[in-house]
């Protein structure tokens, strides 16, 4: 089997060329890698045989990584048509984000049992760089002023996007924040920039070809395809670029004085208790996956709590149905149930009228009389 002389270089003036057979697996050249720049094989790792950082459709993982089917212990070398002047990029711990550039320097008709370092330059890399404040991912220090400012709206976005949506795929984040910014992100930089946000403990993480509300982590993402067959074929709200960073904080909402008068019911007729707190904020932080008024009283029961007239029942129906039509959730793409309604209805024809016992085609899963028919 040929051998294959590759250089592998790591920054500025730190490279090693090796000589490693052909018939080598991606993952006996990761362990060369390891071993030549003095790293720990404590973390997972990931070839792009194409030479582009995170484009899956080269992507070759870490055996223990769940999210692929290419495992670099089942691919060979001789499998991607290497020849001379050929790149690839080699990438050790998706937090620090260690990139080595791989170049085939020449194919020689050398058959060789192991791996060879035939030359070698600068010292190798600190696998734990230490920086200011002994913060080893993300440290403002790190960028400059303009660089931060960057990485602050691309972070912002994601925030946006995942609190008005829930879900977004990458295409379609990209896409937004191109739309909108006059200087464009891509690929390589949007999972640059976000990686050291999840990796410091963000409300939002990555999940096969989305960004998603890390929430969804907690259930092994099983909400995400559903949540994506819900909203299928439903337009996106996409409001102007301040609207939409509004939503990158957790607590915005159009409709504040509506959850204020809510919590207001709440404690007038259940008093200021800690439970009365709880599930008011329950409510509230629930309310982008659009709890209905079924799922209150069940909350209601676990609470051990009940209204004390019919009156207040009522007032608080009413306040409530209001306050759910008025709230951008994530089965309607960010759009409130009454304007998806109000879509829904100018594209019907008028002979095909909506019954008020027919599902509302806001997507609230309620009657229409008791939705936007009222």
């Amino acid at each position: 089997m040929p051998a294959l002389v590759l250089s592998i270089s790591y920054g500025k003036g730190c490279y090693r060329h090796v000589k490693i057979n052909e018939g080598s697996t991606l993952y006996d050249l990761h362990n060369l890698i390891i071993n030549i720049f003095d790293f720990t094989d404590d973390h997972l790792h990931v070839f792009f045989m194409n030479n582009r950082a995170w484009d899956k459709s080269y992507a070759y993982y870490s055996e223990y990584f769940e999210e692929t089917e290419n495992f670099t212990n089942e691919h060979k070398l001789s499998e991607f048509g290497l020849e001379k002047g050929s790149k690839f990029l080699y990438i050790f711990d998706f937090g620090d984000e260690h990139r080595f550039n791989i170049k085939v320097l020449r194919r020689e008709d050398e058959d060789i049992d192991e791996p060879q370092v035939i030359r070698s330059c600068g010292e190798s890399p600190e696998q734990y760089p230490q920086y200011e404040d002994n913060f080893p991912i993300f440290n403002t220090s790190v960028l400059t002023k303009n660089e931060q400012k960057r990485a602050d709206l691309l972070n912002d976005y994601a925030n946006a996007a995942v609190n008005l949506y829930g879900v977004i795929s990458f295409d379609e984040f990209i896409e937004l924040f191109n739309r909108q910014n006059e200087k464009k992100t891509d690929a390589d930089e949007m999972f640059g920039t976000l990686l050291r946000y999840v990796y410091t403990d963000s409300d939002y993480c990555f999940y096969q070809d989305y960004l998603v509300d890390v929430n969804f982590e907690e259930e092994d993402f099983k909400g995400v395809n559903e949540l994506l067959s819900l909203r299928n074929g439903k337009p996106k709200y996409i409001p102007p670029k301040e609207t939409f960073l509004k939503y990158s904080d957790m607590d915005y909402d159009e409709n504040a004085a509506g959850y204020a008068a809510i919590r207001k019911l709440l404690e007038r007729s259940f008093g200021s208790t800690p439970d009365v707190l709880e599930l008011y904020l329950c409510i509230y932080y629930n309310r982008r996956i659009g709890i209905s008024f079924h799922e209150f009283s069940q909350l209601l029961d676990e609470f051990d709590m009940k209204f004390r007239s019919k009156d207040d029942l009522s007032e608080f129906l009413k306040l409530f149905t209001d306050v759910s039509n008025n709230t951008r959730i994530w089965i309607n793409n960010g759009f409130t149930p009454y304007e998806l309604s109000k879509k829904a209805s100018a594209r019907q024809v008028k002979s095909k009228k909506i019954g008020r016992n027919e599902p509302c085609p806001c997507g609230s899963g309620k009657k229409y009389k008791h939705c936007c028919g009222r």
